[in-house]
């Protein structure tokens, strides 16, 4: 077996997913003023906001320089009456938890961490550059009175006057949204009432629902309907109140409301997630009927019911008068696979899309498919023309002329991630379940595409290397090798699990995966005998303890591997001795990255610094769940659940605040930052502040 070879590259980025959790913070300080003070003997110089909680009375944080802080210190605290000022010598003064004590006096000082002030941020020149890039899944298509296009994305809603250019009305994740005269509701988070309008966006409080899906507005009766995976509900804008109406229906994903009736849409069962049962509500006498139950998909038009059903392996279309429940055959469709089906009506034609299978339309009770068009999720109409939404090639419109067109949505990109690629220039984003775009010459050309199999979690990349000529791409699937062609290698023992993290050292190849170290040699994987604990699977269950490896970073011939679970686990010489880095055991490690300022690691509970690959001391920051660290210029940056932030002179600086939201990931390459945001991709220029 092989064992780790050492490295002369240097590597300071490091660039995980984004998982949410609580952040603790701890920091010795000695005073009161606007800003923090960092111990010598155990911190770098760094300044912080501290507020007094206690004795003095009435005192409050005034103001710290930002020079690096030196012993004596000096403190100013404000008082009711006046300013003191404190000259504290390095010996007299100790830590007590979060107090401090001063020597010779009854006056203790108890502080808290404060947020970043708002002077306290960066406006910077940032570039959207989402050109190329894979459009956002269009769940929802809708027409206002005015004739403006509304559009249900994964992270939000957009809207356009012509068609084509998409404008943000809201970022979030919506379930479902619906246009009505007092302005639009959505429901954020599948819990959140939120009405946008004129005055701007309100949230309506208490909701009594929880995983709400589906929305629709009856404008005769002044209420809107709220279905639920726990039942139907109704709200009056006027009142302000919420009505449970029945609770007996689980699963509601869609709503429908006709001149007479409200159509119900319900999932019901677990096994056949693709089967509804289809529901009337009679809003007059307050009455719940069943229509139809185990069928694919439904649409209500013209005062008729259009229902599709499977018969084995082909799929039925029947119709009927709204009041009554008795349907006669439209037609058939042959060989239809059981998944995510839709069914639309319009100018008296029927058409009915698959996931992957393409869009059949009638004509008389035959049915014939008009066009491929990939992972249809959504259909519609805009300007009495069809037009149908897709996962990620964004609004197909007029697919039954001969010349459909694609309508891009470039806005709110769906998530990517930055992959982890040592001293590599390129840059490459993972769209999950999509493939890997790489940013050439102003805009994202795809290099992989992923394929798209039913029923499994959608496949993500996570890191590139290139070895002897060609580019490997290591995804939670496996390994694939581009060069002329694409090919895909999946190591021994490969669990089915894993992150890869590929690295190039000393003109070697290995795999960092969740099941092992793997070395590449002749086309073919080995293990390494790396002491990490391997994982094991038996039909499918993992056995042992799992270490998830999230990255690894390279620094002076030590190898770091950030986990999930157990910390940071460093190898020295030549990869021959493991050892746990003190402190960080049991830790979840988000991010990691080695500047001049020392090693910075984010955990699920804290930001760290490292120094002489030995201590390790807690942080204080109040600057969100980290992400990603990368460092330029002498400058660290973070990303986060809050933003992006820059960490210089010993002070955190917030860039863009009204710009930059949560981030995702994030790459340093040619003197400049790229950060994903989740709804967009943007290109920071340095230098900064």
């Amino acid at each position: 077996m092989h064992k780790l070879k050492t490295s002369k590259r240097e590597r300071s980025d490091a660039n995980p997913l984004s998982i949410f959790g609580p952040v603790g913070f701890i920091i010795i300080v000695v005073a009161v003023i606007m800003g923090i003070f960092v111990l010598k003997e155990y911190f770098t110089p760094v300044q912080y906001h501290i507020q007094v909680n206690t004795s003095p009375q009435g005192a409050e944080v005034l103001l710290l320089n930002r020079e690096p802080l030196k012993t004596p210190c000096d403190f100013y605290i404000k008082t009711s009456d006046k300013v003191v000022n404190f000259v504290i010598q390095k010996d007299s003064y100790e830590t007590l938890e979060e107090s401090i004590l001063l020597e010779k006096k009854d006056t203790i000082l108890n502080y808290k961490l404060n947020e970043v002030r708002s002077e306290e941020t960066v406006s910077m020149p940032m570039v959207p550059i989402n050109k190329g890039l894979p459009s956002p899944a269009v769940y929802k298509i809708e027409e206002s009175q005015d004739g403006a296009l509304y559009l249900l994305l994964e992270n939000g809603i957009v809207f356009s006057q012509n068609g084509k250019d998409f404008t943000v009305l809201y970022r979030g994740s919506p379930s479902d949204f619906t246009i009505t005269p007092n302005g639009i509701f959505i429901v954020e988070g599948n819990s959140k009432l939120i009405l946008l309008n004129s005055k701007g966006q309100n949230k309506i409080a208490p909701t009594p629902f929880s995983l709400a899906r589906a929305l629709y507005y009856s404008e005769k009766n002044n209420t809107l309907f709220i279905g639920c995976q726990s039942g139907l509900y109704s709200y009056n804008p006027e009142s302000r109140q919420f009505i449970q109406l029945y609770k007996n229906i689980v699963g509601i994903t869609k709503l429908y409301l006709s001149s007479k009736y409200l159509y119900i849409f319900a999932n019901e069962y677990t096994n056949t997630p693709y089967l509804i049962n289809l529901y009337r509500y009679d809003i007059e006498t307050n009455k719940l009927s069943t229509v139809k139950r185990k069928i694919d998909a439904a649409f209500i038009g013209r005062n008729k019911l259009f229902i599709a059903m499977h018969r084995g392996n082909d799929v039925e279309i029947l119709s009927s008068v709204e009041d009554t429940n008795r349907f006669a055959s439209v037609g058939m469709i042959m060989d239809i696979p059981p998944d995510l089906n839709h069914l639309y009506v319009l100018n008296d034609k029927i058409y009915f899309s698959t996931f992957d299978g393409g869009l059949y339309a009638n004509e008389g009770n035959d049915f014939k498919k008009i066009g491929t068009f990939a992972h249809i999720v959504s259909m519609g109409e805009y300007n009495n023309k069809l037009i149908v939404g897709t996962i990620r090639n964004g609004l197909i419109e007029d697919p039954i002329s001969g010349n459909p067109q694609a309508i891009p949505i470039d806005v709110l990109t769906p998530p990517l991630y930055f992959l982890h690629s040592p001293d590599i220039p390129d840059i490459l984003v993972s769209a999950r379940g999509e493939g890997v775009y790489q940013y050439n010459e102003g805009k994202w050309i795809n290099v992989l595409s992923f394929k798209k199999d039913i029923g499994r979690p959608l496949e993500q990349a996570f890191s590139e290397a290139t070895f002897q000529g060609e580019k490997f791409i290591g995804t939670d699937r496996g390994v694939y090798i581009i060069s002329n062609n694409v090919s895909n290698v999946n190591p021994p023992n490969y669990s089915g699990l894993s992150r890869n993290f590929l690295q190039n050292i000393s003109n070697s190849l290995y795999d960092f995966s969740e099941s092992g170290i793997y070395y590449f040699d002749n086309n073919v994987w080995e293990r390494v005998d790396s002491n990490i604990p391997a994982v094991t699977v038996r039909d499918g269950t993992v056995i042992g303890e799992e270490i998830k490896i999230r990255n690894i970073i390279f620094h002076n011939n030590i190898i770091y591997v950030l986990t999930e679970s157990n910390g940071i686990i460093i190898y020295s010489d030549g990869g021959k001795t493991a050892s746990i880095l003190k402190g960080t055991e049991g830790k979840f490690i988000s991010a990691m990255c080695i500047s001049p300022q020392g090693t910075f690691v984010a955990s699920e509970n804290g930001l760290y610094l490292i120094e002489d690959n030995q201590t390790i001391t807690s942080l204080p920051c109040a600057i969100g769940y980290i992400t990603s660290i990368v460092c330029n210029n002498n400058s660290v940056y973070f990303g986060s659940s809050n933003g992006l932030f820059q960490f210089k002179s010993g002070a955190f600086y917030q860039i863009n605040k009204e710009d930059l939201h949560a981030v995702i990931s994030m790459k340093v390459a040619n003197n400049n930052i790229f950060v994903s945001t989740g709804d967009c991709v943007y290109k920071l220029n340095f230098p900064i502040h």
